[in-house]
């Protein structure tokens, strides 16, 4: 069982604030001063995802999920990235297509809750976005649960529990592996990024902040619909960032959280 973490901070500071007054009195010109000094002891947020991993690969087992241990609501997307290495009889290290002449794979992370209305939106740009605001200390849930391999034979199945692909998975999937696979290692490997979610109460211009923020890093704009599923989590919509003249001098609003 291996496990890593991927983590993505992002800290706010807040300087001290001084005020100082000063006053004229009379008609002498007397005065008097007084100085104030006014300082903010307040938390910097924080944005931390991690990777969550069950790892193993003699049974094709590969769970993933992702937890917000960070004190922020985020916005977040995941990707991976997987290969086949493989080491030849002088010890020389190779790394493997892993498709066939088709485009085929020889293994296929099975993800879950791909699609419109689920969970996750595939954004045709090699990462999945998350349907929901992912708030502090919340776990997203199974992303995957395991990898299906293609068999050594036709007709023949080399895992003894494979998970079961969707048909957009499944389609991926090559009906043979070659005979160089039987002594090649298969990795996988994901990848999260997050943008702070501005849902505090006394947030100013809230959806123009998620919106530019998340166009700003991933490309795509999030919109928080102010609806909840059964678990009570924020949805989220996903569109493709588009960019208007106007909107490229823009300054949004202030945060707050």
């Amino acid at each position: 069982m291996n496990k890593w973490l991927n983590q993505i901070k992002v800290k706010a500071i807040l300087p001290a604030a001084a005020l100082i007054a000063a006053a004229a009195i009379g008609t002498t010109f007397a005065w008097q001063q007084w100085d104030l000094s006014v300082q903010n002891r307040l938390k910097a947020h924080t944005t931390v995802v991690e990777v969550e991993e069950d790892f193993n690969p003699g049974a094709g087992i590969k769970r993933a999920q992702f937890r917000n241990t960070g004190n922020s609501s985020v916005f977040i997307r995941v990707s991976y990235t997987d290969y086949w290495e493989m080491d030849d009889e002088d010890g020389k290290n190779y790394i493997l297509s892993g498709t066939d002449a088709d485009n085929k794979h020889y293994a296929v992370p099975n993800l879950l809750g791909i699609g419109a209305n689920d969970l996750w939106t595939d954004g045709g740009d090699g990462w999945y976005y998350y349907n929901r605001v992912l708030e502090a200390g919340k776990s997203t849930g199974l992303f995957a649960d395991g990898v299906r391999f293609a068999p050594k034979k036709s007709g023949e199945d080399p895992q003894k529990n494979p998970p079961e692909l969707s048909s957009s998975l499944s389609d991926k999937l090559a009906p043979t592996r070659p005979n160089n696979y039987k002594m090649s290692y298969y990795h996988l490997f994901f990848k999260v990024e997050a943008v702070q979610c501005s849902d505090g109460s006394n947030t100013l211009n809230s959806d123009q902040v998620n919106k530019h923020a998340t166009a700003q890093v991933f490309g795509k704009s999030a919109t928080v619909t102010g609806e909840t599923d059964s678990d009570g989590k924020p949805i989220v919509e996903w569109i493709d960032a588009v960019y208007l003249p106007s909107e490229a001098s823009e300054t949004p609003g202030p945060a707050g959280t």
